[in-house]
């Protein structure tokens, strides 16, 4: 795991995700110890991958997420009462997978099971490109609030940068231009960075939506049922079967508890998706 190698080989950096994260400057996601497809996998399972990485988070930097994005963006309903039972208060999702007639930048609310769980859409078409202006960034973000929910007061913008197009912004300065310029609140609008949590705390603004059961490329940009790919041949829906009868027979054994456990890590192991 990441957060292991940087304990092991830079602690400084784990101790500065924790200051950051105690002066509330930024937010650490939960996720799963192998990225598993979630909905073709067990509640037991899930809630243990879920589980186990939060220990690693909290054991190398002291704080608990509340909120994960999903392993492959692969969605179902009955993922709502595994998520709730660890503790996780919303999730992050690709805005493609939220239904075309929803307002985007608000939050949405998912409900299934008697339980509600928050979701936020990435709109990976918003990322900056550091050969735009600062300023001419915010005012695309502005027209994009505009033409699409001009009367919801504190619309949320959000998107995911990898390390490298992160690192491309920082080095070119356009980081800090954007920074200055959002602290000058060009075309008559205000703008602020924020975390999920507080942010969820303070909307006042929701939507109700269905989100179907399914999982999103990236790279191909479609949407797959879960099931229909689970079911593309013969020899992936035997591996998934007997993915599925080990890790009962494991969940359901007695006794040994360390044999136990070290069977169902191996388990989690082959979960990868």
């Amino acid at each position: 795991y990441q957060i292991e190698w940087f304990a092991k080989n830079h602690k400084e950096f784990c101790l500065l995700l924790s200051e950051l994260a105690g002066r509330k400057q930024i937010e650490l996601l939960g996720g799963t110890l192998y990225n598993p497809l979630l909905p073709a996998i067990l509640p037991v399972d899930r809630v243990g991958q879920i589980e186990d990485y939060t220990i690693l988070l909290r054991q190398y930097t002291g704080k608990r997420p509340r909120g994960m994005i999903l392993p492959n963006y692969a969605w179902d309903t009955s993922l709502i009462t595994s998520l709730k039972t660890c503790g996780m208060e919303y999730i992050v999702v690709d805005s493609n997978m939220i239904p075309s007639n929803r307002t985007r930048f608000l939050p949405y609310i998912v409900q299934g099971y008697g339980k509600n769980i928050f979701v936020l859409g990435e709109n990976q078409d918003l990322i900056p490109n550091p050969s735009t202006s600062a300023d001419e960034y915010l005012a695309f973000l502005a027209d994009n609030v505009k033409n699409t929910c001009p009367a919801v007061e504190r619309p949320l913008m959000l998107c995911s940068i990898t390390p490298e197009h992160f690192c491309k912004l920082i080095n070119s300065g356009w980081f800090a231009s954007f920074l200055a310029s959002v602290e000058e609140q060009i075309s008559g609008y205000s703008f602020e960075s924020n975390t999920p949590v507080k942010y969820l705390k303070t909307a006042q603004h929701y939507q109700r939506a269905y989100l179907p059961t399914g999982l999103h490329s990236r790279k191909t940009g479609l949407f797959y049922n879960i099931y229909d790919y689970l079911l593309r041949d013969s020899a992936t829906y035997l591996l998934y079967s007997k993915m599925m009868y080990v890790s009962m027979q494991v969940s359901q054994s007695r006794g040994d508890k360390s044999r136990k456990n070290m069977a169902t890590e191996l388990v989690w192991q082959a979960q990868i998706g």
